[in-house]
């Protein structure tokens, strides 16, 4: 491999593309949000903005029957088992959970 061009195309078989790839002002969002990641004080932030209200809205989920994912990154799908019922029950269960839990 020719020192400095790396395995990525035209000059190597690896294709990296995509819809803003390189995209300037994609790129100068994404740096944006960097530096401000990279503020001090920003993951402790983060951490009790989500440790209170994101733990109490679980439990209060869990307790009218939604099971939601253990885990703040990991998605929700609607499954085709999913009825307008169950739709409407977790649509409830969510307003009763979010009323009690502010």
């Amino acid at each position: 491999m020719e020192r400095g061009r790396g395995r990525v195309a035209p000059f190597n078989p690896v294709c990296q593309a995509g819809r803003l790839s390189g995209n300037p002002l994609a790129m100068a969002a994404g740096r944006a949000q960097l530096d401000l990641l990279a503020a001090p004080g920003t993951y402790q932030r983060l951490e009790a903005l989500s440790a209170g209200p994101a733990g109490r809205f679980f439990h209060a989920m869990l307790e009218r029957g939604i099971y939601l994912p253990p885990a703040q990154f990991e998605a929700v799908f609607v499954l085709l088992a999913h009825t307008g019922a169950d739709i409407d029950l977790t649509v409830e269960a969510a307003t009763e959970a979010f009323a009690t839990t502010q």
